[in-house]
């Protein structure tokens, strides 16, 4: 269990599933419910661009860059690091539950907007960003030990 919060926490500060609700609301704001959560749209139309599926004149807001939102920079480092340090599986399985997380989140964006408001929204983003950062330096601290104590 200790190994497993080793690299769940990371990779959950690393998402930053805080900071993407707001994003993920700005983008859909204009749409209801049930036309935000066809974020479906953008893959499909990734896959088979010769057929459009938007209609004349709606602007869904929906934006191929979904993923790269929610697996950015931030997580492309940190997988690799918690893997070698913790092992691939106990890495899967803490990067897999910080996908329903996400999941369970923009399902609940909504409400979860509303609960923290738009100042909430901006401090939670930037206490994570804080955490964040002084996980790099734990990591970059590892490394020039690491190197240092290499012959």
């Amino acid at each position: 269990m200790h190994d497993f919060l080793l690299a769940f926490i990371p990779l959950f500060v690393a998402v930053d599933v805080v900071a993407l609700v707001p994003i993920y609301l700005g983008i859909g704001m204009p749409l209801d419910e049930a036309a935000r959560r066809r974020l479906v749209l953008s893959i499909y139309e990734l896959i088979h661009p010769e057929l459009s599926l938007r209609q004349p004149g709606a602007h869904p807001g929906v934006v191929p860059l979904g993923i790269p939102m929610i697996v950015g920079p931030a997580v492309l480092t940190t997988l690799p690091t918690v893997a070698r340090t913790h092992g691939y599986t106990v890495t899967l399985i803490a990067f897999a539950l910080n996908l329903v997380i996400v999941w369970t989140a923009l399902r609940w964006a909504s409400l979860i907007g509303r609960v923290l408001g738009d100042a909430g929204c901006r401090a939670s983003a930037k206490v994570f960003n804080l955490v964040l950062a002084a996980i790099a330096v734990t990591f970059v601290r590892r490394g020039v030990m690491a190197a240092l104590t290499k012959p």
